[in-house]
């Protein structure tokens, strides 16, 4: 999530510009570190007016298919499937028994 404080709106103009570009302007007006993936490939073209950082991140990530992790200050921009190779999180569930000794559990 991006900070409290950095959610001003932005309006922004793009025609055919690299999309890795557009997340690095995005994630410099957020105040973070920027990693674009080399799995980011393809152009862009857009005009957004009055919408959040975290809003405009998201329009772009549903409209080119690309998905980005916010992780310790950086934005990190890759294919879905990339992301899930190297940021998959960990699956756990809690369960809660009752009236059950801890050798039967």
């Amino acid at each position: 999530m991006i900070a409290q404080e950095e959610k001003f709106l932005i309006d922004m103009e793009f025609r055919d510009a690299p999309v890795g570009d557009v997340y690095h302007v995005l994630g410099e007006l957020a105040g973070l570190n920027v990693l674009v993936d080399a799995s980011v490939k393809g152009t862009i073209s857009l005009y957004l007016k009055e919408l959040t950082i975290e809003s405009a991140l998201e329009l772009i990530s549903k409209t080119t298919g690309l998905r980005y992790v916010i992780e310790e200050k950086t934005l990190i921009v890759a294919t879905a499937e990339r992301l899930r190779q190297e940021f998959a999180a960990e699956e756990f569930e809690f369960m809660y028994l009752k009236n059950v000794s801890v050798n039967e559990a």
